[in-house]
């Protein structure tokens, strides 16, 4: 029976050409598979703009493994004194590896009325703590926000953000789960350092993460990111429909994209104002 899948902020369906790179990536002999991985690479860093003579493609299983790698590479850096800043529009994903990130300090900003970070607060905080260090030795190190709220659905403007917390000596992570199957994504104009994602947010729903990082960030010896990156690159499946999935969307056009989600929404809010008892915040 035909149905709708109402769940797409959970995991998205896939489509039939996707599934199709899948079972091919599965079945390549293993030259064929790097071969499959680094174009993958390059489809990624393409559509993220994140040009690869600029930034690490490192495949995960997930976006939770990715924000957990960068996680564990700040603690492999001395992290005495180490602040990290999110918010409380975070997913687990982004809050639980700061939590216990041995000496880290976490932070949180707070949300506005319309479901955005506290964009004074920001400024706020990264001034005492890292310009006139009103906290002794304590410095935000990294400003770690979601590129779309997965509760609220409020995107932030990931490039004010980025150019504040760069004057005040800070890194950007970003939790783009919700955020690459929605909007077009530019890292390098953003001023990105991090960007983390997952296949089945983006209609490839079979294993594969994705870790974007900055040339000469991630705090690992050689063998370590290597071999990182090898256990990645395993599922190979996975990797080939990630990178049909992005084709398909870059095809598609994401202001497409934008443009469709923006009528779908004022159909919702407009059918549901009219249900009597319900209320639209």
């Amino acid at each position: 029976q035909p149905y709708i899948n109402l769940d797409n902020g959970a995991s998205t369906p896939t489509f039939a050409p996707i599934w199709d790179a899948a079972w091919r990536g599965w079945r390549a002999p293993v030259p064929a598979g790097y071969q499959i991985a680094d174009e993958v690479k390059s489809i990624c860093a393409d559509v993220l703009g994140a040009p690869r003579q600029d930034y690490d493609v490192i495949f995960t299983g997930n976006t939770t493994e990715s924000i957990n790698l960068v996680a564990e590479s700040i603690c492999h850096a001395d992290a005495t004194g180490t602040v990290v800043l999110n918010t409380f529009l975070e997913h687990n994903s982004n809050e639980l590896p700061w939590r216990v990130a041995p000496g880290v300090t976490l932070l949180r900003l707070d949300v506005d009325g319309d479901g955005f970070v506290d964009f004074g607060q920001l400024e706020a905080l990264l001034g005492a703590y890292n310009e006139r260090g009103e906290h002794g030795s304590q410095r935000i190190k990294l400003v770690t926000v979601s590129g779309a709220s997965n509760v609220l659905g409020t995107y932030n403007d990931l490039a004010a953000i980025s150019r504040v917390a760069h004057r005040c000596g800070a890194q950007l992570l970003v939790d783009a789960a919700q955020l690459v199957a929605h909007r077009a994504v530019d890292m390098e104009a953003w001023g990105i350092d991090y960007l983390a994602f997952s296949g089945h947010k983006v209609y490839a729903p079979f294993g594969t993460g994705v870790l974007v990082a900055r040339k000469g960030l991630l705090q690992f010896s050689p063998d370590e990111l290597q071999r990182i990156q090898q256990l990645g690159e395993e599922n190979v499946g996975g990797i080939a429909a990630l990178g049909k999935a992005l084709s398909l969307l870059r095809q598609i056009g994401m202001e497409v994209v934008q443009e469709e989600e923006q009528s779908l929404t004022a159909q919702a809010l407009s059918g549901m104002g009219q249900i009597p008892g319900v209320e639209v915040y």
